[in-house]
């Protein structure tokens, strides 16, 4: 090169090694956009589970397939969830086994609501990863969104003892009420009797709304975890008084 091009290839240098930057620093935004999408993805699928997978089994109704939002939400986040794992290197089969959409296929084939409510306990088998995906989102937020209390010491297993706290809670308030649905004669009955129809409470526009049990399921749960009582909802045979000694 001449003296006079010199100064013009030290100028193309410059612009190339900034324009292979400015490439990097895009790859690197899109690399981290993904994977905080995969990470959204794992744990809001996570948690939808945990929570409806209970709640459907112990309070389906009689209607055929499942409610359409639930269909929309469990079509979406095992999409998504399946794909997490198939760019996941350490995945397993039986993290495979868990994106199954059984509940989907038996709502297309308008099983009863109840039969696809069991069906979609399989996807419970993700909660084995459950302690990873805490870690994950509380990495996440520390560093990415520098809310610094969460990378302290024990934030982790302060968020996860707190989860777990909340989700045992709903899960026995559903197995309350589900106790109840597989017997003759239950505390549902009583309860009835002695607070709803004794106080006027009231249960919903169809007489028998799952709200209304939801909640008095829930309080029960909360206030014998608790050790605060019973919330009013009695155990009335054997079967009741060994699950409530349990809880």
């Amino acid at each position: 090169a001449t003296a006079g091009e010199i100064p013009q290839l030290r100028t193309d240098a410059r612009a190339a090694a900034a324009g292979e930057a400015v490439r990097k620093t895009a790859q690197e935004q899109e690399a981290r956009f993904w994977a905080q999408a995969r990470l959204v993805a794992n744990a809001g699928g996570l948690l939808w589970f945990a929570i409806t997978v209970p709640f459907l089994v112990a309070f389906a109704s009689n209607a055929a397939g499942l409610p359409v939002g639930v269909v929309v939400a469990d079509g979406l986040f095992l999409a998504l969830m399946a794909f997490d794992l198939y760019l996941d290197d350490d995945a397993m089969i039986v993290d495979f086994a868990s994106v199954a959409p059984l509940g989907l296929l038996a709502h297309a084939c308008r099983l009863d609501r109840s039969v696809c409510a069991s069906l979609r306990t399989l996807q419970l088998i993700m909660l084995r990863r459950g302690s990873e995906r805490v870690d994950a989102v509380l990495k996440f937020l520390a560093e990415e969104k520098r809310i610094r209390c969460l990378g302290a010491a024990g934030a982790g297993a302060a968020a996860r003892l707190l989860i777990v706290f909340c989700l045992a809670i709903h899960w026995v308030a559903c197995l309350w009420y589900g106790l109840a649905r597989i017997q003759k004669r239950s505390w549902v009955d009583a309860y009835r009797r002695r607070g709803v129809l004794a106080y006027d409470m009231k249960t919903g526009s169809d007489g028998d709304g799952w709200r209304f049990w939801y909640r008095a399921s829930l309080t029960w749960a909360f206030s014998t975890i608790t050790s605060f009582g019973d919330g009013g909802a009695d155990a009335t045979n054997p079967l009741e008084r060994a699950f409530q000694i349990f809880v």
